[in-house]
């Protein structure tokens, strides 16, 4: 496999876009995933604010930001969700959802978020999408936060696993290969 152009967004799929920021520096990197299709357009773990110029920009090289309806944090930190008040501003769409675990919710206040919060674990774990399609949440609490999730696009058989699966590597790739569970020990 050819290593991506990773100053744009790399499509996963036809509905989903790798939005994130390889940092040369860094060893440890947030991967933002954007979902869109004709009806819905999910934003998963935007990111950091330091970040947030580049995860913008390739959100709006694939879409309108007003048109995003739903963002999904998996946890609280900072370098998976702390943009979300300069999101909100640039989103500004009046029905926009958190979506996010209590526990995780209960942090996220202070970032001093105004929009409403759809909780999953008061939800089934789930949430149905204007189109239809489902998204399924599994609780992993404590990997690595109290009110951590993932997110099953049932329609692509997608996982999102924010920081499941985080390594530190100094080699990184957007996709796992060779030694990874080596870099997860680190």
């Amino acid at each position: 496999m050819s290593k991506p152009k990773y100053e744009d967004a790399v499509a996963i799929t036809r509905e989903i876009h790798w939005v994130g920021f390889y940092d040369e520096q860094a060893r440890l990197h947030c991967n933002p995933y954007l979902l869109a299709n004709e009806e819905d357009i999910v934003l998963f773990d935007p990111g950091s604010i330091p970040h947030f110029p580049i995860v913008m920009r390739k959100v709006i090289d694939l879409v309108d930001p007003g048109d995003i309806t739903a963002v999904v944090a998996s946890h609280q930190d900072p370098d998976v969700c702390g943009n979300l008040p300069v999101l909100e501003d640039i989103i500004n769409h009046p029905d926009l959802n958190i979506v996010a675990h209590s526990n995780t919710i209960r942090l996220i206040r202070h970032y001093g978020v105004q929009s409403s919060f759809y909780a999953v674990d008061k939800n089934d774990f789930k949430l149905t999408l204007k189109s239809g399609r489902v998204l399924e949440f599994l609780f992993t609490p404590y990997l690595h936060s109290p009110g951590a999730i993932v997110t099953y696009d049932r329609e692509t058989r997608s996982l999102f696993t924010s920081d499941i699966f985080g390594a530190i590597n100094e080699d990184w790739s957007l996709f796992a290969s060779g030694d990874y569970l080596q870099a997860m020990e680190t």
